[in-house]
């Protein structure tokens, strides 16, 4: 939520001051001198009227509705984009509702009321920001995003677990990327979580609010790496893809699984401790 919040804030702000624009009587220039009033050879001025018709009549429509288009597809249902390190989902209804959502951070939920006027969309009535109907898309110029039926590819795809590792596979410095919570997969960022941790051997040195600062033994096994903390239980598995799967079993509770890059090779430091 606080990336869309911060976004809304920003675009508020932003409309806030053109807002203050418009009612503001713009400050005193220096005064022109006055134009001189132009003079036919004959010493008679021309005729004002005839200097305001324009050239080519036929060129301004009488009509502004000739010069709008017809979307091409019905507005409603779902529209997407990406909006900074996730994604974004607009969400149009037939009765007139919409929702705004971030589908990588399960608490950013925006709704509203929506009506398109002359290819025009207006969110809630706002007529200073509104999203422009572009063909097959929408345009949102006040965010800086263009919003299609296409869903986007999902932030990660998680590898498949290895088998049979070798000794020290896992050593090494890691930082969680990714939380999967429910089957939901969402960004350690967009959530304003942390976690890291050291491993050498049969030790690591835990960080982040998760675990706080410790340094725990782990039962090394073929596949993976454990250790049993208060009420919950950790095993540490090894990805195709290089990432290490770190799973959080926690008594009566279901359980959370980080997906964390190795960010430093281990070398020949050892735990404090040992």
């Amino acid at each position: 939520m606080k990336k869309l919040l911060a976004f809304l804030l920003a675009l508020s702000l932003l409309l806030a001051l053109a807002a203050c624009g418009e009612g503001e009587t713009p400050a005193a220039e220096t005064e022109a001198p006055a134009a001189e009033t132009p003079v036919e050879e004959d010493g008679v001025p021309p005729d004002p009227e005839e200097d305001d018709e324009p050239d080519d009549p036929s060129a301004e429509p009488d009509d502004p509705g000739e010069i709008y288009e017809e979307p091409e597809e019905e507005l409603t249902g779902l529209w997407y984009c990406s909006f900074g390190e996730t994604n974004l989902c607009l969400a149009l209804e037939e009765g007139g509702a919409y929702t705004v959502t971030l589908p990588n951070d399960p608490e950013a939920t925006v709704t509203g009321l929506w009506e398109e006027q002359e290819g025009f969309l207006y969110l809630d009535g706002d007529e200073t920001a509104p999203l422009v109907v572009y063909g097959n898309g929408l345009s949102w110029p006040a965010a800086g995003v263009f919003l299609s039926r296409e869903e986007p590819a999902p932030l990660y795809v998680p590898a498949e677990t290895l088998e049979n590792l070798p000794a020290g596979i896992l050593d090494g410095y890691w930082v969680a990327a990714f939380l999967e919570l429910d089957g939901e997969l969402f960004s350690v960022e967009a959530l304003d979580e942390f976690m890291d941790l050291y491993v050498e051997g049969s030790r690591a040195a835990l960080g982040g609010p998760v675990f706080g600062d410790q340094i725990v033994d782990l039962d090394v096994g073929e596949d993976a790496l454990h250790f049993e903390g208060e009420g919950f239980g950790v095993d540490m598995r090894l990805q195709r893809d290089g990432f290490m799967r770190l799973r959080i079993e926690v008594e009566g509770a279901g359980e959370l699984v980080y997906y964390l890059y190795n960010a430093s090779p281990v070398d020949d430091a050892e735990l404090d401790g040992d």
